[in-house]
């Protein structure tokens, strides 16, 4: 979904649309949290 973004970038900016980048903020740090999470299980 997020590859298909950057490939096809819509014709607003991230700017106009806060609520995406906040989006693609929070789903960034939970892939963070979790890589760290399963390192810190391994």
């Amino acid at each position: 979904m997020h590859l298909k973004c950057l490939l096809n970038p819509p014709t607003r900016p991230l700017r106009a649309d806060p609520f995406l980048s906040f989006r693609i903020r929070l789903y960034r740090f939970l892939s963070l949290s979790l890589d760290s999470y399963l390192m810190t299980r391994a």
